[in-house]
């Protein structure tokens, strides 16, 4: 079966940092506390740019939506779009409260409260009802894999013999840190809100839409995975048209800034340079052939460079 790669990616990159900490753990217990708080820092940082990027996508499928006459179907889109954000926020809360709590925690609580008092089996019942709930409630939308957020080792072919019967809570939790647990649980959160985001995709929020019926329009859209970054560096998106909705044999051509760009399997990767500080908008332009004329598809997407620190 094809797993979810960005989950993947995700699991691969913790057991990179946890390898590393390992090492630095052997040169003191508070440079190895500071790393974990560096990469929860890190984690939460991406957290907050996933929401709002969310938000941008809903409201640009609302406007799109709005541009074509609100169709039932158009409607549709939108009431599934808004209804994924309030699930997926409802994860994300609980598990920051989660994290509110640990913090009034004495250290040598955490272990007592994660696992004897179960909040460890708390967090695995929310995540897996959360990932059922989504593949269920958007079978429709042909997703990649969703792997379960909160596995056993005995699901993970990657621990010894000694380790490979312990479940959720003690795999990750048993005499964990108050760092090391918060760092794990904004790796949660910033999941949850990736697969999210691949559903998002799906419902066609963020399309951008000017002359099209909707069903054509459902499956072009912009993705920018950051709304912020320091001038100089490179701003990173793609534009992608996918049959969802009826796209068929468009022969799509894109334009960034009116500059065409390569289109490889209905892909066109977007990268330039942010050189001025200040809120910006790039122009993503999709040319599809339909029915024997060019219709075009405009959309100006924001973002925001900051000075360098």
């Amino acid at each position: 079966m094809i797993r979810n790669k960005m989950y993947l990616t995700f699991e691969i990159l913790a057991l990179l940092v946890i390898a590393w900490v390992w090492g630095d753990m052997l040169q003191g217990a508070p440079k190895f506390s500071e790393h974990f708080t560096a990469l929860q820092s890190a984690e939460d940082y991406g957290l907050r740019q996933a929401k709002l990027r969310a938000k941008e996508q809903v409201k640009d499928l609302r406007q799109d939506v709005r541009k074509q006459g609100n169709s039932r179907e158009g409607r549709e889109r939108i009431k599934r779009a808004e209804q994924l954000l309030e699930h997926t926020q409802q994860v994300v809360a609980f598990l920051e409260g989660v994290k509110r709590q640990l913090n009034k925690l004495p250290r040598n609580r955490v272990n007592d409260w994660m696992i004897e008092q179960k909040k460890a089996y708390e967090i695995k019942d929310t995540l897996d009802k959360y990932v059922k709930w989504m593949v269920k409630e958007y079978k429709d939308l042909t997703l990649p894999e969703l792997n379960a957020l909160a596995k056993s080792n005995k699901a993970t072919p990657l621990y010894s013999k000694k380790e490979s019967d312990k479940d959720f809570a003690h795999s990750y939790f048993e005499n964990a840190s108050k760092v090391e647990v918060k760092a794990f649980l904004s790796q949660k959160q910033l999941v949850v809100k990736q697969y999210e985001a691949e559903v998002l995709k799906k419902l066609g929020a963020g399309d951008l839409s000017s002359d099209l019926h909707p069903d054509v329009a459902g499956g072009v859209f912009v993705h920018q995975p950051l709304l912020q970054i320091p001038v100089g560096d490179h701003l990173i998106a793609e534009m992608v048209i996918k049959n969802f909705y009826g796209v068929t044999k468009a022969n799509p051509r894109f334009f960034v800034n009116n500059t065409p760009i390569v289109v490889a399997d209905r892909q066109g990767k977007v990268a330039f340079v942010a050189n001025e500080v200040g809120k910006k908008h790039w122009q993503a332009k999709f040319i599809l052939r339909i029915q024997g004329r060019d219709s075009i598809i405009i959309h100006q997407v924001p973002f925001e460079v900051l000075p360098k620190r």
